[in-house]
């Protein structure tokens, strides 16, 4: 079974979700949480394998607790839910480290599937899959030895000053490796690099 909490300040959605997770043998719901602060609390002591989290609920919102769940190094993938559906929302949620994006008008069997889909390593889009390509990295564009250790120091949370100490470079050659690890990656983001990093097993 896959491990779930969710995350919305509207008690009604929350309910219907919780009722619906319960019905599909798939899902474990182990927790719930109305704001962004409590979301973090149950991804920090409770590591559940999805988070299904409101774009737009309070303290802070979705794409804040990504990105802290990310700096405490969670395991935790993460789908927004959201009323937005233009695609600069969409591009900011991916950026900083979302696996999935879905619409909250989206009917139950497809925000079931984008949980199946991100908790076995996949980016779900839903209606944007084909609007957007930057689902996943750009292909055929292999770091170098220097390039991935970079990028692992980088995933690690270390400033560039920090890196170039650490292996002996001057800061702007560790920027100028930085810049060409992300236009090689099609990846713009230390969150976005941290979480290709992770994937890629180097952290």
């Amino acid at each position: 079974m896959i491990t779930i909490i969710i995350a919305d300040d509207h008690t009604v959605f929350r309910q219907g979700m919780k009722l619906l997770l319960s019905s599909d043998e798939r899902f474990q719901l182990i927790g719930e949480a109305k704001n962004g602060r409590e979301a973090l609390e149950l991804i920090r002591e409770l590591s559940p394998e999805v988070a299904v989290l409101d774009f737009s609920m309070p303290r802070p919102d979705g794409i804040e607790v990504i990105t802290q769940a990310l700096a405490l190094r969670s395991s935790t993938r993460c789908i927004i839910l959201s009323m937005k559906d233009d695609l600069q929302t969409v591009r900011r949620s991916l950026d900083a480290g979302a696996r999935g994006y879905l619409l909250k008008e989206a009917a139950f069997a497809e925000i079931a599937d984008a949980i199946v889909r991100v908790a076995a390593g996949k980016i779900y889009l839903g209606a944007f899959q084909e609007s957007l390509d930057i689902s996943t990295p750009k292909t055929g564009c292999k770091l170098t030895n220097r390039e991935e250790e970079i990028l692992r120091q980088v995933a690690l949370g270390l400033t560039s000053r920090q890196i170039a100490d650490n292996i002996c470079l001057s800061h702007r050659t560790v920027e100028t490796h930085r810049f060409n690890i992300m236009e090689k990656l099609d990846i713009h983001t230390s969150a976005g690099l941290t979480l290709y990093a992770r994937e890629k097993g180097l952290v």
